[in-house]
């Protein structure tokens, strides 16, 4: 019987004689037999989670879109009702007519977001490069402008269609540039914030939430921090 020969850092299907995977050229030496391989070290197979589709992750994520829903209103909300107060106060309704141009202002930026969000597809991608850059940020100090430095986090990912996709976190938080590897295949969920699912989970020694973004060691079922399921 034929064996079919897979990569174990794409999935991608391998050739006789193919010495590194044509899909994101990794070394053929870190391929198993038998379809989907199996780690030995974790007895996680390659491949994407159906438990992303979980009615307990669900449920979370609607639970969070509706705070987030509130927070918006509330955002929205506020200019108008404190400057209606100051202006009420001090007998001036120019307060309060900057303070609906602001809510306007809110509102429209929450609407495109929305409208964006929805309008997202579900894409995959492999990781095509890791780098770290110095950046500067202008703050203030006893009303006096100065400078600070800081580093910024950036994974590279191509998608299928050719076009790159670049993930930039901060030095106080960068989950993602510790997570993921150069030759990584990754799929993006659009249902989430922030979320991107990695096909080779058989190496790793934790996961990350799709709902909170916690670190989770692979022994577990369910999150520690939220309570829904481990994706792994």
């Amino acid at each position: 019987r034929e064996t079919t020969v897979y990569c174990v850092s794409c999935g991608k299907k391998l050739e006789d004689g193919d010495s590194f995977c044509p899909g994101c050229g990794a070394p053929a030496v870190a391929v198993k037999e038998g379809g989907a391989p199996v780690s030995p070290a974790s007895g996680i197979k390659p491949g994407f989670s159906d438990k992303i589709n979980d009615p307990a992750i669900r449920a979370a994520m609607k639970k969070n879109n509706k705070a987030a829903g509130v927070f918006a209103v509330l955002l929205v909300l506020a200019p108008p009702v404190v400057t209606l107060i100051l202006s009420l106060k001090n007998n001036d309704f120019s307060y309060f007519r900057y303070g609906m141009i602001l809510a306007a202002v809110f509102l429209v930026f929450n609407l495109i977001s929305v409208a964006k969000k929805k309008g997202e597809k579900q894409w995959d991608g492999t990781v095509t490069e890791k780098h770290t850059e110095t950046r500067q940020e202008k703050t203030s100090a006893d009303g006096d402008d100065c400078h600070s430095t800081y580093t910024l986090y950036i994974v590279q990912i191509r998608k299928e269609n050719g076009r790159v996709k670049k993930l930039k976190e901060k030095e106080y938080n960068h989950p993602y540039y510790d997570y993921l590897q150069v030759g990584d295949r990754v799929r993006h969920h659009p249902q989430f914030n922030y979320y991107y699912e990695k096909y080779d989970k058989s190496r790793d020694s934790y996961a990350i939430c799709p709902v909170c973004a916690c670190k989770n060691d692979l022994s577990r079922d369910t999150c520690a921090r939220c309570g829904v399921p481990v994706i792994k």
